[in-house]
């Protein structure tokens, strides 16, 4: 646990008797930092209530902690999730990182679990949270399992080893059976200490259970078992399935101390040993079968589909636990959860289960590339002749995977004429099989006429299936180059996989969505669609990180199409560090993009600088082609762009196809790609991404150019109007530090803050261990650490307030802290980096009139030292470039006698400049400085000048 320090949450759970409790408080007693304790009841699944009592542990482990915030909420009676995030930002100001543990978590319901949720969301760089409670807690773990914020101890690891149930069991004075006991109870340390608490004879769990259930009266004591199959006890439940107890057995079960997890409101969860005894005398019983059975429906009805499964099974109620095992899987395919799906399916042979789930089998083990499995069951299944709709869509996704396309389409025409399963609509699914045949066989036409005929004549209330049908529809429509159309069907795709829940479609929609604005030049409803996809998918539990990272390079791109290259740069490197080395086809093309990036900022160039590894992907043939196209190697160029052009699709097909009609038009000739770009550019009124392409296609723009007729016209090219972006400027290069934003000067009161800022602004992205290796010149003690994290906060505090924004000024994602892809922070040294670069004299002259490099000094870190002579270094050559280019220009010679005051060279060129454009009166001021300087520091004879 305490080298889980940078978890955000760390949750124990696990029954009853695995030591929580106990653990959470030998933890709060040794930790460096202050703890918040907090035990849960069961008037806390209402959330005020929670806040309150939180709110009230805070205060008390700090006492002089102001929530101010929380407080305002609280005037409001509605259960407002602002509470739990005003309670967050009211500790963004702590002097010390706390640990909040609530203990009795299970006592948190739905909305409490919600509300908690919220404030862990909101919780400052920092602070960490510690729940215990039972398995199964309402509060969602995978967002923070996500980005690695989570650390999970369940049973399995707070459960004794063998060697410390020995130690502990010889404690206690049992000096034998040691091993045998704890394989009996797992490991299990309050039963080690119910086993240890008896006499020195040795007794199993069993034998100790069944010594309280003898403690039961004896009328029903038999029947007691009858509860078994519940998980969840109580008197209405046990009367639900049928189990003949008397009333207030429960109280009389907890009183007599069998192991029993109150819940509140009369519901216990009973020990999983107790469960196991009860089931293992049931079993012996006639009533067995009808009792799992009711105990199925009951789960079933309460959408327990999972327990109902096992209970059908239990009672070996065949029809009832393949009915809910089709739900289960069906739904899980719907959300694309294959591998959880192929999970519940491990414990049947396929040759045993009906038809519409023997379909569902072979789709989900084809999503998964068991490829053996899938082609046994199409061997047996194509043979057999099941006239089953869910056989047949397997059967030609099957066809359609192997390249087998028209016996794909023959597959779902057979499954169409046969009799359909009710409670699902395969007609709708069939057709969408027969519609991914034709798109992935290349018959686009024939794919494109389906699907809208689809459209128009296929009614269903299965909103996934619809939604499946529109996607379709959006991706053909976009490979058949009608952008206006796949953004029509993409958005009633989102819009009904929205109303389904399905987020995995969400997301793969909405790249065709915006892929389709990108190719009609609406920007600025690409950048509306993006928002709306990532309030949606960005803030549930689910997260989808692979779709998230395709989304994020589009967005890459719409930055790099719109020349927003700052911003495009960002995103590229951030896109980088979140798929390597995980997903190396999305990074190859992250970094060769920012290549790109780079050469448009005239940083990197393919004639003389190394080039990147290029492999055989489209992207890559799409690069190499662009970058031998601008080295001059036409011929090279032609040869791998005619590759991308078979491989590539959507915006990069277009790209690709307009590079490859410059290739011929360079090597003198119009062939048919030039004829292909002109007609995709008439057919969407003019190629707005292409604008960006047009330095490196001269030849093709004055073709494009020409399309009005006999005179030329301007190129059909709309060039939407760029985003300006919000600018922070920081000047790091003069006596002081100062911030400006919107023009306005701000303050960092934290001296740690503005050197993290500093950091960041001129290194880039970094890691937790560089920045606090760097601010602490190698010194990585804890403490350090802990209060690296204080200064994050407050950063980030000061940041927000200044920018006024909601988006996080200072993101940690994948171990690596960057300044927010929203804004652009410049600094007064990378400005004049970037003058110095273009040779802009008076930029230089500007920038040089306040360079004196004294903050760094300030600072005296060894990092700060680097970057004040890397910043030296860049202002002499400044000042020599300037003084050389322009010798009555007097700024560079004065700027390095500001840099380096001792420097005897530097004094004399100024004075020997200034006595040659005559300005005397000047020139004496620098001459008594020099002299005094000479004699203090005992430099010798100075020069001597006639300047009277």
């Amino acid at each position: 646990m305490e080298q889980a320090s940078e978890a955000k949450l760390i949750a124990l759970m696990a029954p009853s008797g695995y030591g929580k409790t106990i653990l959470l408080a030998q933890y709060a007693r040794v930790s460096q930092r202050s703890c918040s304790w907090l035990s849960l009841s069961g008037e806390m699944a209402d959330p005020l209530i929670l806040a309150r009592a939180l709110a009230f542990s805070l205060q008390t482990t700090l006492p002089d902690l102001k929530l101010s915030r929380f407080e305002r909420t609280l005037q409001d009676a509605a259960y407002s999730q602002d509470m739990a995030v005003a309670l967050a930002e009211d500790l963004v100001d702590t002097p010390d990182n706390l640990r909040i543990i609530l203990d009795q978590a299970q006592y948190l319901s739905k909305t409490s679990g919600e509300w908690l949720e919220t404030f862990l969301e909101c919780l400052p760089e920092g602070h960490q949270l510690l729940l215990g409670g039972y398995e199964g807690l309402p509060v969602n773990l995978s967002r923070l399992a996500f980005r690695d914020e989570l650390m999970i101890l369940g049973a399995s690891q707070l459960a004794f080893t063998p060697q410390e149930s020995t130690a502990y069991l010889s404690a206690r004075g049992l000096e034998k059976e040691h091993e045998q006991l704890h394989d009996s109870l797992e490991g299990w340390p309050a039963g080690m200490a119910l086993v240890s608490a008896q006499a020195k004879e040795y007794l199993s769990p069993a034998e100790l259970i069944r010594g309280l259930i003898e403690q039961l009266p004896g009328e029903w004591r038999d029947r007691f078992n009858q509860v078994g199959p519940l998980s969840i006890w109580s008197e209405e439940r046990a009367r639900q399935i049928g189990a003949d107890l008397p009333p207030g057995w429960l109280e009389y079960a907890a009183r007599i101390g069998l192991p029993l997890a109150p819940l509140g409101q009369g519901d216990y969860k009973p020990h999983r040993l107790l469960l196991k005894e009860l089931k293992k005398d049931l079993a012996k019983t006639p009533v067995a079968p009808a009792l799992f059975a009711a105990t199925g429906r009951l789960l079933e009805a309460e959408q327990d589909l999972y327990s109902a499964l096992d209970a059908y099974r239990k009672a070996g109620a065949c029809a009832e636990e393949h009915r809910v095992l089709y739900q289960l899987l069906f739904d899980l395919t719907q959300r694309s959860e294959h591998a959880v799906a192929a999970e519940l399916l491990e414990p049947y042979a396929w040759q045993e289960l009906p038809p519409q789930i023997q379909g569902l089998m072979m789709s989900i083990y084809s999503r998964l590339h068991r490829t053996a499995e899938v082609a046994e069951m199409v061997e047996r299944l194509s043979q057999s002749g099941h006239d089953n709709p869910a056989v047949a869509k397997a059967l030609a996704e099957w066809e359609t995977d192997q390249g087998n396309y028209a016996v794909a389409l023959q597959r779902a025409q057979q499954g169409l004429e046969r009799p359909l399963l009710s409670g699902y609509d395969w007609t709708i699914r069939l057709h969408n099989a027969q519609l991914r045949a034709l798109w992935l066989g290349g018959d686009i036409e024939q794919a494109w006429v389906q699907a809208q005929a689809g459209i128009q004549r296929i009614q269903s209330d299965d909103p996934v299936a619809l939604a499946q049908l529109y996607h379709f529809a959006a991706i053909i429509a976009a490979v058949a180059w009608q952008p206006e159309a796949a953004v029509d069907y993409g958005r009633q795709a989102f819009q009904l996989y929205r109303d389904a829940g399905a987020l995995h479609g969400m997301a793969l929609v909405s790249w065709e969505v915006m892929n389709g604005l990108v190719l009609q030049g609406r920007y600025e409803e690409a950048w509306a669609a993006y928002r709306e996809v990532q309030q949606v998918i960005g803030g549930h539990p689910h997260a989808f990180q692979w779709e998230q990272a395709h989304l994020l390079e589009l967005v890459a791109d719409l930055h790099l199409w719109n020349l927003e290259l700052t911003e495009a740069a960002q995103t590229l490197e951030t896109l980088a560090l979140q798929t390597q080395p995980k997903r190396q086809d999305i990074y190859e093309r992250a970094s060769l993009k920012r290549y790109e990036v780079d050469l448009r900022l005239g940083t990197w160039s393919p004639q003389t600088d190394p080039w990147p590894a290029v492999g055989e992907s489209d992207y890559g043939l799409l690069w190499r082609g662009m970058m031998l196209l601008l080295s001059g190697e036409t011929e090279q160029a032609r040869q791998s762009l005619e590759q991308a052009v078979d491989r590539l699709d959507g915006a990069e097909l277009l790209r690709a196809q307009a590079l490859l009609a410059e290739a011929e038009l360079q090597e003198g000739r119009e062939g048919a790609s030039v004829q292909c770009v002109r007609e995709l550019s008439a057919k969407l009124g003019g190629i707005s991404l292409l604008q960006a392409d047009m330095p490196y296609m001269p030849q093709l723009a004055q073709v494009l150019g020409g399309l009005g007729g006999g005179k030329a016209q301007p190129a059909p090219v709309r060039i939407p109007q760029a985003r300006e972006p919000q600018g922070g400027h920081l000047k790091i290069m003069g006596d002081h530090f100062s911030l400006s934003f919107g023009g306005e000067e701000h303050t960092l009161s934290h001296k740690r803050g503005r050197e993290l800022l500093i950091l960041l602004a001129t290194r880039g992205a970094s890691s937790r261990d560089m920045l606090v290796d760097a601010m602490w010149d190698g010194d990585a003690d804890p403490k350090n650490i802990d209060y690296f994290k204080v200064i994050v906060r407050r950063l980030r505090h000061q940041l927000s307030q200044i920018l006024n924004t909601a988006e996080d000024p200072l993101p940690f994602r994948q171990g690596v802290y960057q300044l927010g892809s929203s804004m652009v922070w410049q600094t007064d040294y990378g400005e004049l980096r970037q003058a110095v670069e273009q040779k802009d004299q008076e930029a230089v002259a500007a920038l040089l009139e306040h360079c004196t490099n004294r903050f760094l000094e300030s600072i005296g870190e060894e990092w700060a030292e680097e970057l004040r002579l890397e910043i030296q270094d860049l202002i002499e050559e400044a000042a020599l470039w300037i003084s050389n280019e322009d010798e009555s220009n007097t700024l560079g010679l004065e700027a390095l006698v500001r840099l380096d005051s001792m420097n005897p060279m530097y004094y004399e060129g100024l004075i020997e400049r200034l006595k040659k454009l005559e300005k005397s009166d000047k020139a004496r001021i620098y001459y008594k400085k020099y002299l005094r300087m000479m004699v203090s520091e005992d430099l010798g004879k100075p020069q001597e000048y006639d300047l009277i």
